[in-house]
């Protein structure tokens, strides 16, 4: 027995195309190792010797070349007729066993030293294999019936995109049942080998409110086709918000939205991820940005002091503008006011008294200088579009004679 393991290199090359005819030629050749065993069983009269058994492992060569030529009938069918040669050199053979073998004691030793050489013609039909829908491709198109009739393609690969795939063979000839026979299959989308944002990647919305556009991903396979039916999980990661549906399986394209994202209290930036088990995750963040003023708060004290009349005041009245979640709010108009105050020979006079507040929220009184009364002078603060209800800060600063 041979057994013979290891690789061929070689040639095939188009040799000559003449409008339908085609020939072709082909070698090959390889070292091999060649695992060879033999048992004899030698029968004497009167009796029988015992059988003798042996195995060797030995190089061997195998070289195959063949020149074919083909007639293209049509588009699908080929007549092809040819000459083949195999080689094999190093081979156990059943004569040789004989010659290497003990029939008194018994002892084997395995002889690979005989050359098998086998040549003949061939000659068929060829079958043409084509892809129809699908965009796959197909390998060894064109193949020949065997004795039982039957033709296989080399290798048939579905289209990039998932669908309905067809290959067909067709065969020429009058009253042939079934004949062309279209195969079927249906591609699908790989495993998960990526996620990327649909929307809402980068956004901006109010503290404590819902973002505008709910964190979405799409999951692909190495194609690039949407993967369905795999379970993606969204985490707030930062920022203390909330989600809702944060664990989506993917539809029929591979897209996951989360319900909704509500964002957390403290204004700045926070964010969101999507997670899929073999994937890279993907960050979402927003940026809270503070609500509208709600209410006024005191920076310092609400006590200025005891001034000279006529006098500068040393310390100023000053406020931060915050929204319901205390986040200072940038942008909001204070007016500093004096209440109403008897008449007197110098009026007091205040400077700056309509700031707008900076990123801290803050605004400062500009200066304030008393009049000639010596008396409490109480500045109001107010904020433009907010009802205080009266409840707005009020700074008194009492007012000395000299």
């Amino acid at each position: 027995r041979n057994q013979a393991y290891g690789f061929q290199l070689g040639v095939d090359a188009n040799l000559l195309t003449w409008g339908r005819f085609d020939l072709n030629g082909w070698t090959k050749a390889g070292i091999f190792l060649n695992q060879t065993e033999q048992q004899t069983i030698i029968t004497l009269i009167p009796g029988t010797v015992p059988s003798a058994s042996a195995r060797s492992d030995e190089a061997s060569f195998l070289a195959d070349l063949g020149l074919a030529a083909s007639y293209r009938l049509t588009n699908w069918l080929s007549l092809r007729g040819g000459y083949q040669v195999l080689w094999f050199d190093g081979a156990a053979t059943a004569p040789s066993q004989m010659l290497s073998t003990n029939v008194v004691s018994g002892v084997a030793t395995v002889d690979t030293s005989s050359t098998l050489f086998y040549h003949g013609g061939f000659a068929g039909l060829e079958v043409q294999f084509d892809v129809i829908t699908g965009g796959g491709s197909a390998v060894s198109r064109r193949q020949f019936t065997d004795g039982n009739g039957t033709a296989t393609v080399g290798a048939w690969t579905l289209g990039d995109t998932p669908g309905a795939n067809s290959l067909r063979a067709t065969v020429v000839g009058q009253a042939i049942a079934g004949n062309p026979v279209v195969f079927s299959a249906t591609a699908t989308a790989g495993s998960p080998s990526l996620m990327v944002a649909l929307q809402g990647l980068s956004q901006t919305g109010t503290a404590g409110s819902l973002v505008p556009i709910p964190p979405s991903v799409v999951v692909r396979d190495s194609r690039g086709n949407g993967v369905g039916g795999v379970v993606v999980t969204f985490s707030v990661t930062s920022g203390g918000g909330t989600l809702t549906g944060a664990s989506v399986t993917t539809n029929p394209i591979g897209v996951a939205t989360v319900g909704s994202w509500r964002l957390g209290a403290t204004a700045g930036i926070q964010t969101v991820t999507a997670s899929l088990t073999g994937v890279p995750d993907v960050t979402f963040s927003a940026t809270a940005t503070a609500g509208a003023a709600a209410r006024l708060v005191v920076v310092g004290d609400t006590l200025l002091g005891s001034v000279s009349v006529t006098g500068f005041s040393p310390i100023l009245p000053s406020v931060r503008v915050v929204d319901v979640n205390g986040n200072p709010v940038a942008g909001a108009t204070v007016t500093f006011s004096l209440d109403n105050l008897p008449a007197m020979t110098v009026a007091p006079i205040l400077t700056g008294t309509s700031r707008v507040t900076a990123s801290d929220g803050v605004a400062t009184l500009g200066s304030m200088k008393l009049g000639s009364l010596a008396t409490t002078y109480r500045i109001r603060v107010l904020v433009t579009g907010l009802d205080q209800a009266g409840l707005e800060p009020t700074y008194p600063v009492i007012g000395i004679a000299l």
